[in-house]
């Protein structure tokens, strides 16, 4: 516990946050601008009616996984696969980014809140259980095997539960922060 603590109070610094939300701002335009041969809306051009396996909250099986990747051709599937590259690199940055900005408000706390900055970090551990079997079921398409695609399946809803818990953890930190401010404004008025 120590280690990740001191790997993020390093990098809970406000040039650093900025560092990290400009990094996220970059690879969720690459991820999410029409046009791009990494992003969802590409996909979905091709394939109107696909929604990225991580993106699937209620999970999926080796039937719509298949499906859907018979629907994307293999135009889609290289798009998708540019994605997936792209999502090696994607949890580490948000799991980063939002830990630092929890941590960064929350550091000198003694309470459960200082531990606020670990959600984040588990969503991205989630995440890359769930990229690691994806990629297996992607590069064993169209052999895939059902035991693999369902713990893809089983990660993504783990990963979804866990992003619930972070936008709170997030609500509750910018929540905390606009208070504090507010208490020191009022006490410096005066």
């Amino acid at each position: 516990m120590n280690k990740i603590t001191t790997f993020i109070s390093r990098r809970a610094k406000k040039p650093t946050i900025f560092f990290w939300l400009a990094i996220l701002m970059v690879f969720n335009i690459l991820m999410n601008t029409p046009g791009l041969p990494t992003s969802t809306p590409s996909m979905q051009k091709i394939s109107p009616t696909f929604n990225p396996f991580d993106l699937q909250a209620k999970g999926y099986n080796l039937q719509s996984f298949t499906n859907d990747l018979n629907l994307l051709g293999e135009n889609g599937r290289a798009i998708y696969k540019n994605f997936m590259l792209l999502d090696i690199f994607f949890p580490f940055i948000y799991g980063v980014f939002f830990a630092s900005l929890i941590w960064l408000v929350f550091r000198s706390k003694t309470n459960f809140l200082k531990y606020l900055f670990l959600i984040p970090l588990c969503t991205a551990l989630f995440d890359y259980a769930e990229n690691l079997f994806l990629t297996i079921g992607f590069y064993t398409y169209p052999n895939s095997s059902a035991s693999i695609i369902q713990l893809a399946s089983l990660f993504t809803q783990g990963k979804m539960v866990f992003n619930g818990l972070m936008v709170v953890s997030l609500l509750t930190t910018l929540i905390y922060w606009i208070v504090t401010k507010v208490k020191v404004k009022k006490t410096t008025a005066h």
